[in-house]
């Protein structure tokens, strides 16, 4: 993808951290929270779609049972996909019911394997290639935290990969 010197810098870098096999033409999709990370990667990808001849952009929410204005992140989140002009699916989740939060998984380990099954699930029904999702300096480096707290080794004290394969194929 080449570069336009009319993106924000926010834009470029995200451009930049794009796997090479980004394809704009199949339809991506970005998980949005409602969150500032999230609705930062929007709408840089919202910017970057805008050079390319028929993206395919779709935007996916994820609303949880544990706080009660979980709806309004949810209308926020749709409200904003709709001025952009992309399709919103969002699936209400109940945390605590979940098989693994069952088992005493902690909530947050639960919210996340939802979020993401949910997001794989869209991905293979709308032929999805790529699911992003947006991470601040502060995730990453609670999750480097979190792995030295478990004990890591050297080879664990790293953060996020900026991309990564879901599945084969």
């Amino acid at each position: 993808m080449s570069i336009n010197n009319g993106l924000s810098e926010f834009s470029t870098d995200v451009s930049c951290g794009l796997p090479s096999s980004w394809d704009w033409q199949q339809p991506v999709i970005i998980g949005v929270s409602g969150g500032a990370d999230s609705m930062a990667l929007l709408f840089s990808l919202a910017e970057l779609s805008k050079l390319q001849a028929s993206p395919s952009v779709v935007v996916a929410h994820v609303e949880y049972d544990l706080r009660p204005e979980a709806s309004c992140d949810r209308e926020f989140v749709v409200q904003h996909a709709q001025q952009l002009g992309f399709p919103c699916y969002w699936k209400k989740v109940c945390v605590q019911e979940a098989p693994r939060a069952q088992q005493g998984v902690g909530t947050e380990a639960v919210a996340r394997q939802l979020r993401y099954d949910f997001f794989t699930q869209l991905a293979f029904e709308i032929g999805a290639r790529h699911i992003a999702v947006g991470h601040t300096r502060d995730d990453q480096a609670e999750t480097i935290l979190h792995r030295l707290l478990r004990g890591t080794g050297l080879g664990g004290v790293v953060g996020m990969a900026g991309a990564r394969e879901l599945c084969e194929g």
